[in-house]
């Protein structure tokens, strides 16, 4: 998320924004009150419990809502590190470790990429972009994405629907593409008029119910002047019509809670922030969960209860992009980090461990007695670093100027697309497999392909078993002269796992494509139109931003995945300003 200046511009935060801004990271003395030791590397929370009251309530109907002027926003994803904003390239050294499993060996070039054989591309639709975006609330880079898929009982037939949030954007499609609705703002969706970035959806198929999650502020005071009163916005849609919610992230209007991630289990919606504090957002608290009663959501009840834990923290490290699992119907739910910065917030050149988290009494939310509570533990895992810049297939030169009321901004051809850190920081699948619940989870690391003598990045996964709390099976995706970026995984329940990310190199546009695990093979399913030219490489912002996360989501039938990734559309579909766009994809399961 993070929107950091004005251009004409919404200023949103930022101390994170430019690397010569010192961060201070306060987890421990935040942790110290919250937690206890249960056993060697294990903490433990317990919840505060809250409530929030209904806002809105009837039936859906989307309405347009249009910006009057244009506002360029840059919603750059925190970055602790003081010094650097990608940090140092690992030595090759550090994560040559072989690449087993999913490991792509044959070459890829920009055309003549073979198809996997355990999956094929069904449908490929052209998803939001900015220019979607920029007739809602501006224009914003990068894209923040929420995917999601089920039946939309609000609409006659409960016809099976495709939504797909981006940014100040939500649209909702038929599986062959169709458009059941309008276009509309998130302003509109969450009946908030400061509703903003980072939206996230899911579908409970157990109560037939679509949720929704953006960052907001409270209706009555809107943003303060610091923007340390947020709260996270929640929409449900179901049979009963619609409702809207915000539960506050703020810790008491302190702190701004930053990328909600979404996920669920059979008695409660969580949702994780990581969270900012003080005047300038740049004292890392730790990540919250937040445990809020699904029951009395899908019911749209006047008062909905929850409950908040943290902010968390594992011994020496900082708990930032904690991912809670779906888990339709379990009794727990479970929630993923890795660790891209160290405990003093600096850089982690490679880490080898990640967070496995466990919520037990979520059903207290909705019998208001008792609390939830979360233990989280490290575990090992394979090795993955923090990765590089990506190059790309622009000159690193100004390719046109576009003017903005009476300032003049230079749109840049971008020889290289930031990747950020090695978050997972996408959603994360809970399987049941032979009486063990396993997640799925891949980041973003640099790596030295096989075949390849340079350091590039790809994407390491893993198999977690929650009921162990290890890892299962892990490994790599990467191909020789390219770099993929920001990938996700999901699983159906009866096939085998497909990850989306983008993929580009010095002779490939950013383009989205995927791979099955095992096939030996990378599909690009949308090919980029040409290079990304953006203001955000330009001053001030100064940073190539490509991405933040890749979204999926599993049919309600199991009958196939839907992903989304950036790439650079069609010229049809590019704005001026910055010209990225979103690919929609169906593959086999």
């Amino acid at each position: 998320m993070r929107r950091v200046s004005r251009i004409t511009i919404i200023a949103l935060s930022c101390a994170l924004a430019a690397p010569a801004v010192a961060i201070t990271v306060s987890v421990a003395a935040s942790a110290t009150a919250a937690s206890s030791q249960t056993a060697k590397n294990v903490v433990t929370y317990t919840g505060t419990r809250g409530s929030a009251q209904r806002i809105t309530a009837g039936t859906y109907r989307a309405s347009v809502h249009r910006a009057v002027s244009p506002v360029v926003h840059l919603s750059p994803l925190a970055v602790m590190a003081p010094a650097s904003i990608n940090g140092p390239v690992p030595p090759a050294s550090s994560v040559r470790a072989p690449v087993t499993g999913a490991s792509i060996t044959s070459p890829v070039t920009a055309t003549g990429m073979t198809l996997n054989r355990q999956a094929s591309v069904q449908q490929v639709f052209n998803g939001l972009s900015d220019l979607d975006n920029a007739g809602f609330g501006g224009e914003v880079t990068p894209p923040d994405q929420g995917l999601c898929a089920g039946h939309d009982p609000s609409l006659a037939g409960r016809p099976t629907a495709v939504w797909e949030a981006v940014n100040d954007a939500v649209r909702e499609i038929a599986p062959d593409g169709t458009q059941l609705r309008p276009d509309q703002g998130v302003t509109s969706l969450f009946a908030d008029p400061n509703a903003f970035s980072d939206p996230r959806c899911m579908w409970d198929p157990l109560t037939s119910t679509f949720i929704f999650t953006v960052i907001g502020f409270p209706l009555a005071t809107g943003p303060n002047a610091s923007l340390t009163n947020t709260t996270v916005d929640v929409t449900v849609l179901n049979s009963h019509g619609f409702a809207s919610y915000q539960f506050d992230t703020s810790l008491g209007g302190q702190c701004l809670g930053d990328q909600p991630k979404l996920g669920f289990n059979g008695d409660a919606v969580i949702v994780s922030t990581d969270e900012f504090c003080g005047p300038q957002q740049n004292n890392f608290e730790g990540a919250i969960a937040l445990v809020i009663s699904l029951r009395q959501l899908v019911n749209e009840d006047a008062t909905v209860n929850d409950a908040v834990l943290g902010p968390l923290s594992l011994p020496g490290n900082i708990v930032l992009g904690l991912d809670p699992a779906n888990g339709p119907g379990l009794s727990d739910a479970y929630l993923v980090n890795s660790f891209p910065f160290d405990g003093n917030g600096n850089n982690n050149p490679t880490a080898n461990t990640l967070g496995m988290w466990t919520i037990t009494n979520t059903g207290s939310v909705t019998r208001g007695i008792g609390s939830p509570s979360i233990s989280g533990t490290i575990i090992p895992s394979e090795t993955y670093g923090f990765p590089i810049d990506a190059a790309s297939t622009g000159t690193g030169k100004v390719d046109h100027t576009v003017v903005i009321g009476k300032r003049s901004f230079p749109i840049i051809s971008e020889a290289f697309l930031a990747a950020n850190d090695s978050r997972v920081n996408s959603q994360i699948e809970a399987i049941r497999v032979f009486g063990d619940i396993q997640l799925y989870a891949a980041l973003t690391t640099s790596l030295t392909p096989s075949g390849d003598s340079a350091v590039r990045d790809g994407a390491a996964w893993f198999k977690i078993s929650a009921t162990s709390r290890t890892v299962v099976d892990q490994g790599y995706v990467s191909t020789p002269g390219a770099y993929l970026l920001y990938p996700v995984i999901v699983k159906s329940t009866h096939g085998t796992p497909v990850m989306a990310f983008t993929i580009t190199s010095p002779t490939i546009n950013p383009s989205a494509a995927f791979t099955t695990l095992g096939s030996g093979s990378v599909s690009i399913a949308a090919a980029g139109a040409g290079p990304h030219t953006s203001f955000s490489d330009a001053p001030p912002f100064n940073r190539p931003r490509w991405g933040d996360y890749t979204a999926a989501a599993v049919l309600p039938d199991d009958s196939g995945i839907w992903l989304a990734t950036e790439y650079v559309p069609p010229a049809a579909s590019q704005d001026r300003i910055d010209n990225w766009g979103t690919a929609m994809f169906k593959v086999s399961g």
